[in-house]
């Protein structure tokens, strides 16, 4: 049980997504470590979607050796001679495989390298640990190594299903105290993925919250050399909002009402002609379109103590048969 160094014994390159590369009781995820210290991941646990993390290859070159994992003692790996890879021209150590429309794909990138994680949404997906996330194998030395965590695991392949309302992923960080200083946090194929949901990356440590589809990137510089309560991925469905019943037409703009929240406490302020109107209300609901508070809209500033932090809002503002809303961000 554990890690266990495998080598191609074979004087020819090998595809170890081939029949002929039978894993056993061995995980379908082949690790390689560079001499640059990074650490290569590709995950063969769907083999008609690999997921392939920092240029990782199902390609190994002659005496090539790959780290795999075993939960079970015992467990044998058969290399048989139909893996060999029958060309005449040298063949790409690169991954064959593309990027996925259902993955988010992270770096960390410090003066040293940078580190990549994936988060996968699929129905073979779950909130808790399952057969489909791959743990993460850590790189030595200044390498800032990036990982999401789910029940306690470090994970380099994420796999969550399909979003609903709101998902939140922890992300954690390690790093030698060699390797401390600036880093960049980037997502770098949010134009492939479902426009349908908004990516927003939560610094808890800074009270910051980034639009990943607005700023691909965020710098910041580390105080600690491990740290998993600092950082989070947040994905909100678009649609949850049809759940609000909103009319075609309004009066009511953002010319004349504005919604924001500063920590855990909600403001509306509307001009003197808003409360001219009748049946004034402002409600508060939650992304899964569930009606949280209520307050009556009698002055022209209202605030609202919003009752989780760390949680975003819709606020609506209803004045006759008009309405307006937005999204507010609570944050301790």
């Amino acid at each position: 049980k554990g890690w266990h160094l495998v080598a191609n014994p074979y004087a020819a390159y090998i595809n170890a997504a081939s029949d002929g590369f039978d894993f056993g009781g061995f995980e379908k995820t082949i690790y390689i470590r560079k001499g640059d210290d990074v650490v290569t991941t590709y995950d063969l646990s769907n083999p008609d979607i690999p997921v392939v993390v920092n240029e990782g290859s199902n390609i190994l070159s002659p005496n090539q050796g790959i780290w795999v994992w075993t939960s079970t003692a015992g467990s044998e790996i058969t290399i048989s001679g139909s893996a060999r890879e029958q060309q005449s021209t040298a063949v790409s150590l690169k991954s064959v495989s593309t990027v996925n429309s259902n993955e988010l794909r992270f770096e960390l990138e410090s003066d040293y390298s940078s580190d990549e994680t994936v988060l996968v949404f699929s129905e073979n997906g779950s909130e808790s640990a399952n057969s489909y996330d791959v743990d993460k194998m850590l790189a030595y030395g200044s390498i800032a190594n990036l990982y999401s965590l789910k029940d306690g695991e470090d994970l380099v392949i994420n796999t969550l299903p399909e979003v609903v309302s709101e998902t939140i992923v922890p992300l954690g960080y390690k790093v030698a105290s060699s390797g401390l200083g600036e880093f960049t946090f980037k997502v770098t194929n949010i134009d492939d993925f479902d426009e349908d949901y908004s990516v927003y990356l939560y610094d808890l440590g800074e009270d910051a919250v980034i639009n990943l589809r607005e700023e691909s990137s965020y710098t910041f510089t580390p105080t600690k050399t491990q740290d998993h309560d600092r950082f989070e991925i947040r994905l909100e469905s678009e649609a949850v909002t049809t759940a609000i019943d909103e009319k075609e037409e309004t009066a009511l703009s953002g010319d004349n009402v504005m919604i924001y929240s500063v920590k855990q406490t909600a403001t509306v302020q509307v001009s003197d002609d808003v409360l001219l109107g009748s049946d004034r209300l402002i409600e508060v609901f939650n992304l899964a379109g569930q009606l949280i508070a209520t307050s009556e809209l009698n002055t022209t500033t209202t605030e609202i103590d919003l009752p989780q932090t760390n949680t975003v809002y819709i606020i609506k503002v209803s004045i006759d048969n008009t309405s307006y809303q937005e999204k507010v961000v609570s944050l301790n």
